[in-house]
Parts: C-alpha cells; structure tokens; sequence
C-alpha cells in the first residue's frame, strides 16, 4: 500500500474505538497524521494534567489519540526510519524529557542499544494513556497490546514484568472475545479479530512462551476464510536437472468465493537479492504453473507468516522438514505481497534459515539491503506501519546486529566489530575483542565507558572479562538488590567451574528477580541434580 492510507481492518478498528469521528484529533488518527496531532499546541496541556481521565469524554478521546500517535511515532522513528516531521519545540520538549525512562525501564530492565534509541519519551506517554484500566473495545486492547510489544522490544532480555501485564489483559482479552468473537457477521471484522490473535500471538513467541503463541494463532485461524497447505508439484531445482520430481508448492482452499483486488505493479522494496549460484536456480521451475493462484488478503498473508514464524522459532532447531515447508511459505509470502511489512519480514526470517548452507553469501547482501532500505529516500512514502505489529520487526539495530552477527560467523570480526561499535553493543565489542586476542583492549573499552555511565550491566561485563567477583557485588549494590544480570553471572562463574553447590543460591536469586531466563533454569535444573538437590532439580 502506497502513501499514508491506512488498511480498512485497521481503520475500522479504529473508528470503533474512538467512536466520534467529529473530533479533529480523531480524524488525524484515522487519516494517519500522527505528526500532526504531537505537533498541536494543546498537547502541552494535555501532558501537565495529572487529574483521573473520563476515558468517555472527549478529554478521555483526546488522550487515546495522542498515545496512539506517540507510539506511532516512536515506532516509525527508531524501527522504520520514516522521516517524522515534529516541531522543534515538540523536539527539545521530547529532548528535556528523554531521561524519563522509569515508566517501561523498571527494576533491572536495560534498553539493547540505548545509543540508538530516540524520542523515547513518546513510549512513556503512550504507555500512560494506552495501558489502562479501562477497555472499552477491540482497539482499547490491541493499542494496549502494541504498547507493551514495543517496549519489550527495546529491551535486552525478556521482561517478566512486561509477560505479567500481557497475561492480565489477555484475560480480560478472552472475556472479550467471547462475548463477541462469535456475532460476527461481516468478513471485515472477522479479519480485525483476526488481525488482533496474530499480534497476541506473535507477543507470546517473543517471550518464548510458545503454548499461548499457538493458542492464538488456533483462534486467528478460526476468523479466516482461507485454510493452507502445502502439496506436491512436479518441477525442477538445479540448473542441470533433466527430469522434473516433486517440489512443494503453496496449495489455497477459500471457503467462500470472494473476488480480491491484485495490485498489478508486484511490490519491488525492499529488494529480493537474487540468488548467486553456479548450480540452484533463482525459484523452482514447475511443470505445470497454475494459471491464477487464489490470491489472499494482507491480513490472511500475516496468518501465513505467524505461522511460519511460529514453525520456526517455536519447533526443533534442526528440522529440515520445518525448514524447507517453511521455506516455501516464505517464497509465496516474497513474491506475492503487496506490504511492506510483511515483505520485509519474510526477507528477514529467509535470512534466518539461509545463513548456514551454501546461500550464506545472498544471506549477507540480504541482510544489508535489508539495512540499507531503512533510509532509503525512494521508500519514505510507503507506509511501513501497515501490518507491523502482526510481523514482530526487531529495531533497526537489531537487523544492523543480525548483519553483524553473520560476518562474525564467516570469520570476519574486524567487520563485525566496526559495526559493533557503531551501535554501542558492549558485549559483542567485547566478544570481538576476546577471539582477536585483545582482553586488555576489551577492558579498556568496558572501563572507559564506565567513566561516562556507570550502569550495573557495564559492571557485569567487567565481571565477565576480568572473573573478578567484586564486580558483580558492585553491580547488585548499584541496582539497590534487583540485578538478576549481577546475581545470574555469580552463578555462571561458579557453575564453569563445577563448583555446583556455589551457584544454587545466586541462580534462584537472579530467578526470583526474573523467571523468564530459560537457559538459567536449566543451569539451575543441571546444578540442582549433580548436588543431588532432588526437588530443585524437578522445580527447575
């Protein structure tokens, strides 16, 4: 979808959350003119009230769309590189304020790449008017929903306090859905259900948590027209292959005929790196090319993708069977997509599954084409924020890292590094460092930035250089006893030495603190039964 218009599904939902569409904040929401509503001299007044919201009034309406807007913004900003437009007053008012962390950095919570991250207040006010008490509506729950995805994807590690507040919604969520999921009628606001189950879903895998993943993807599922499978096609692999054999192929059954609008220009950004290879060819070459593939909505393409995702992230590591289905999927998703998003997401997980067989090499000009079409002039007027938050794109620095993390694995560390230091990754600086031989260097950068900001996960990794236990008490005392980070690398450091015993107490500690750490407990789990610790080794 080209310009700012926003997709039927998402503009229903939001009509039906907002309600009165005579409100001019309202009306920009809906037109997505975010920038115009931060821009407004009346947010300043808006911000500096601190009396209780009648989230019925028009004040109450008011605040939704300015939060609304903030995280639009924000997202656009530090995940899609879209130019922002905001005022400079509203600028230096963001910049005064950009400190204010202590609405979603709690406890011991560290942003992955704070030197990236701009406007970071805007996720505060959107956390304040978009997590609340009151959910009136569809939209009231997946504004809050996206709210908190997106500040657990700043995050390094998994928050428990973050998977604590998702789980208390989705059951008021479920309440919800029960009592309307089945009155609906049209195919339009099946679609917006179905849309809000596949973001629930995709918010569950980030936490690992892949029970509840599948368990709202089963309920999309249920929304949709559309049932997928894959069949077997006879067609050809290799440039030198004589005799067709059976491919996989995308198969689509549509329970009720519906008649969909193809674009006719096939969406060319972000680009498809061509595949590089003396023997494979560039796509499977089919016998029998089915002359019109029954073509699926944007929002059913998400399910497709949720589902892959789910396969992959959620399923064995090493399935080959996993890999090559979901491989398919993926090919359908690239090549007949008309959004943005999920285009880019399927680049992205292609990526994923390429990168340890002989496309390593496409791998990496993906990656960073994939980096590169971030700042692209000629795709700023695409609207990159249909979709996004069914599809979980990681911030830009976290695609820039993947890229890293891959010349890393081909042996190319000094290349790894620079970009490492690019974006201010300590740990990965350090790692860099260590297979160069160079701990003194290592050191050096974790004591320098130290000097400039002294935070409890900087300790820890001066911990991790130098073994020095010092510094992890140091780090605990700074973090006023709530650094699961400190107490877990306690633990480690007792654990590599077989001195299993030691470790026990640090690890039920660091869990106490944040039970979303899984290798953890099984660090746990392993100590617990080599000490004969019977019971702690079955609770872990």
């Amino acid at each position: 979808m080209i310009g700012n218009e926003v997709t039927s599904t998402e503009e229903l939902l939001l009509k039906r959350m907002l309600r009165v569409e005579t409100v001019l904040n309202v009306d920009r929401v809906i037109a997505s003119k975010f920038e115009d509503v931060l821009n407004d001299e009346s947010l300043y007044d808006l911000l500096k009230n601190t009396s209780e919201i009648d989230w019925k009034s028009k004040l109450g309406l008011d605040c939704k769309c300015v939060g609304i807007s903030s995280l639009q913004v924000f997202v656009k900003q530090n995940w899609l590189f879209s130019d922002v437009g905001l005022n400079e007053k509203l600028v230096q008012f963001l910049n005064e304020n950009k400190d204010d962390l202590s609405v979603f950095c709690q406890n011991d919570e560290v942003i992955s790449c704070d030197a990236q991250l701009k406007y970071s207040f805007l996720l505060s006010i959107a956390y304040k008017y978009l997590v609340v008490k009151s959910m009136r509506s569809l939209g009231d729950f997946v504004w809050c929903f996206r709210t908190l995805f997106v500040n657990q994807m700043i995050l390094k590690e998994a928050s428990e306090r973050i998977y604590n507040e998702v789980q208390k919604y989705t059951k008021l969520f479920d309440d919800y859905l029960d009592d309307y999921a089945d009155n609906l009628d049209d195919y339009e606001s099946k679609l917006m259900f179905l849309q809000s189950c596949v973001e629930l879903s995709q918010i569950y895998l980030w936490f690992k948590d892949v029970h509840n993943s599948e368990k709202y993807l089963m309920k999309a599922q249920k929304f949709s027209e559309v049932t997928l499978n894959l069949s077997g096609a006879l067609g050809k692999r290799t440039k030198f292959q004589t005799k067709a054999t059976s491919q996989l192929t995308v198969e689509i059954h549509r329970r009720i005929p519906r008649e969909i609008e193809v674009n006719a220009n096939p969406l060319t950004y972000p680009k498809n790196v061509a595949l590089d290879n003396e023997t494979l060819l560039q796509n499977i070459e089919f016998v029998s090319q089915n002359e019109k593939c029954t073509a699926l909505l944007p929002e059913e393409q998400s399910l497709m993708l949720a589902s892959v995702n789910l396969s992959l992230k959620g399923g064995p590591h090493d399935d080959v069977l996993i890999k090559e289905e979901s491989l398919t999927y993926l090919e359908y998703i690239i090549r007949e997509t008309q959004n943005w998003c999920l285009r880019f997401k399927a680049l992205h997980l292609r990526c994923f599954l390429e990168q340890e067989n002989k496309k390593i090499e496409r791998t990496m000009t993906q990656l960073n084409e994939l980096v590169d079409c971030y700042k692209d002039s000629a795709q700023r007027n695409i609207n990159k924020l249909d979709l996004f938050y069914g599809t979980s794109i990681e911030p830009v620095w976290l695609i820039e890292k993947s890229f890293a993390d891959c010349l890393l694995k081909m042996g190319c560390v000094k290349a790894a590094l620079d970009v490492y230091l690019r974006l201010q990754i300590w740990e990965s600086i350090v790692q860099c460092y260590q297979i160069l031989e160079k701990k003194e260097k290592a050191e050096s950068v974790v004591r320098e930035r130290l000097k400039i900001e002294k935070t409890p996960d900087l300790l820890c990794l001066l911990g991790d250089i130098t073994t020095d236990l010092s510094y992890y008490d140091e780090a605990w005392n700074l973090s006023n006893n709530k650094s699961s980070r400190s107490k877990r690398s306690i633990g480690d450091y007792y654990f590599q030495r077989k001195e299993y015993e030691k470790c026990l107490e640090p690890y039920q500690i660091s869990l106490q603190l944040n039970s979303l750490q899984l290798y953890t407990w099984q660090r746990l789990g392993y100590a617990a039964l080599e000490t004969q610790n019977y019971e702690l080794s079955a609770k872990a």
